[in-house]
């Protein structure tokens, strides 16, 4: 690797310049904020979806085995569903939040 400063040729893994001592690697800073956005929408997606698939199983399972629920089998699992995708959802943000 060459010294972008003095062009002294040092070795690969060195991490000051054996001539004029700047750094050659530096440490990784973090994430770009671009990275984090699209990390934290595919998230919210993610969980709103699991969220989903759950409450939507739970009301399928409680309407077959509740025979009585059948008339309102629709509104209950439809319900149920947007239930689950909205706690799905408030999960997500509690992650990304830090709470």
């Amino acid at each position: 690797m060459f010294c972008p400063t003095c062009q002294t040729q040092n070795e690969a893994a060195t991490v000051r310049c054996i001539s004029c001592g700047s750094t050659l690697i530096f440490e990784a800073v973090g994430h770009s904020a671009e990275f984090k956005k699209a990390a934290r929408r595919l998230d919210y997606r993610m969980f709103t979806g699991y969220g989903g698939i759950v409450g939507f199983g739970l009301a399928f399972a409680l309407c077959t085995l509740v025979p009585e629920l059948s008339p309102q089998s629709r509104t209950l699992i439809g319900g149920a569903s947007a239930l689950g995708a909205g706690v799905g959802r408030f999960i997500a943000w509690r992650r990304w939040r830090g709470l």
